[in-house]
């Protein structure tokens, strides 16, 4: 009886110890590129990088609401999102595209 007892206990905790963790919260294309771009221009990791706010929205050109100094934009609505992102302590914004062409945007 003592034998199965330390039997079932053993196997409950292998059981345990076997179980897969959590996976990691999947981020979305746009925000992983951001991140990426982020990284290459500040030389942070990106596991220093957090994303701090991402939400949907339409921006009123084809360069995502952040012309650049004398860059030509379609007129065109265009479906996608504001990403925020905190590298070091400071924060940076990236617009995006749905298919997740990013920009940076000051």
């Amino acid at each position: 009886m003592k034998r199965l007892a330390i039997a079932v206990i053993v196997l409950a905790v292998c059981r345990c110890a076997s179980r897969p963790a959590a996976p990691a919260p999947s981020r979305s294309r746009a925000a992983q590129a951001a991140i990426e771009e982020l990284a290459k221009t500040t030389a942070a990791p990106e596991s220093e990088i957090t994303i701090v706010l991402e939400e949907e929205r339409t921006w009123p050109d084809g360069c995502l609401g952040c012309p650049h100094p004398g860059e030509m934009c379609a007129q065109v609505l265009t479906p996608g999102s504001r990403i925020v992102l905190l590298a070091r302590g400071v924060t940076y914004e990236y617009h995006a595209s749905r298919s997740g062409h990013v920009r940076p945007c000051k």
